[in-house]
């Protein structure tokens, strides 16, 4: 495969994989926060406010990781070339930071309100984040070249 088209590939395949990944954890943490109040949710309900939330919140959370995560790889794909650093940490590290910066950022438009309401917590912010290193490695993973591979 060439160059660009693997690291497009690898481009959505890590963009979709935090947006759905970072969707059903949000919608599962506001879950755990109304059930904290005395809001009950059984499995059909998690369910179906999970679907709700991969058709309706999942597409502008999903163009808004494309965003960051274009400039985040872009600029890890540049200091693992020139820099020599190993590929998967800087692309995790990318992946995660990004996460971070683009919640912290949204904090920081919104007056200091959280946006994605699963991310109000640390406990809910550091798993989108750990959403985002995931993300860095199966980009990092699928976007190296392959050695010896037929053209």
């Amino acid at each position: 495969m060439r160059p660009r088209t693997r690291f497009l590939a690898a481009f959505v395949v890590a963009t979709l994989l935090m947006t759905i990944a970072g969707t059903i954890a949000q919608t599962q943490f506001v879950l755990a926060a109304l059930a904290e109040v005395g809001a009950a949710a059984n499995f059909a309900d998690r369910l179906s406010m999970t679907g709700a939330d991969l058709i309706g919140f999942a597409p502008l959370y999903g163009a808004i990781i494309a965003a960051g995560f274009l400039i985040a790889f872009g600029l890890a794909a540049l200091a693992t070339r020139f820099a020599k650093l190993p590929r998967l940490p800087v692309f995790a590290i990318a992946g995660g930071f990004c996460i971070w910066l683009i919640l912290t950022l949204m904090r920081e438009v919104f007056f200091g309100i959280p946006l994605i309401a699963g991310a109000r917590t640390t406990s809910g912010e550091l798993v989108q984040i750990a959403c985002g290193v995931f993300a860095g490695i199966v980009f990092g993973l699928l976007s190296r070249e392959r050695r010896g591979a037929a053209r």
